[in-house]
């Protein structure tokens, strides 16, 4: 063998890009970013406000964000929920994701879905709005207002 080292490179660049694929049902898998919750505010209670900037997404055609965030609640919540046979439940959670869409530029937003999260962030009750959703101005001291500034653009001056 003349060169062992270019030899060694190659076989080592095929081991990379031809690496082990692991399959599941006929799809390659493939591996979620991890997220990155960043605090952005509290919340008058105490709680904080977070978001994942990664699962942040532009409508850039609308100039639409949609923003997932977490609200970390100093206490338990609860959301009443409908059982069968007419009985009421509630479900009870400390945290709460939510994906929000806001209109940068007019200031609006709407909620696109909630979730009450369970203490292993298993998702305990998911409650969506339908498409398309309705947005309505930023309630000063709210979660869209808090957000806002991470995830929309400064206007131009």
């Amino acid at each position: 063998m003349k060169h062992p080292a270019l030899v060694f490179a190659c076989g080592a660049l095929a081991l990379v890009a031809c690496g082990p694929k692991v399959e599941t049902d006929g799809a390659p898998a493939t591996s979620a970013p991890a997220l990155q919750w960043v605090t952005v505010a509290q919340t008058g209670e105490g709680g904080a406000i977070l978001y994942d900037p990664a699962q942040t997404k532009m409508d850039p055609a609308r100039k639409l964000v949609d923003v997932v965030v977490r609200i970390r609640h100093p206490y338990l919540e609860g959301w009443a929920r409908e059982l069968p046979q007419g009985y009421a439940g509630e479900i009870v959670f400390q945290t709460e994701q939510a994906t929000l869409r806001l209109d940068c530029s007019a200031r609006n937003m709407g909620v696109v879905s909630r979730e009450a999260l369970g203490p292993d962030e298993e998702v305990l009750d998911r409650r969506a709005s339908p498409e398309p959703v309705t947005l309505a101005p930023i309630t000063p001291g709210g979660v869209a207002e808090a957000v806002l500034p991470r995830v929309c653009a400064p206007p131009a001056p």
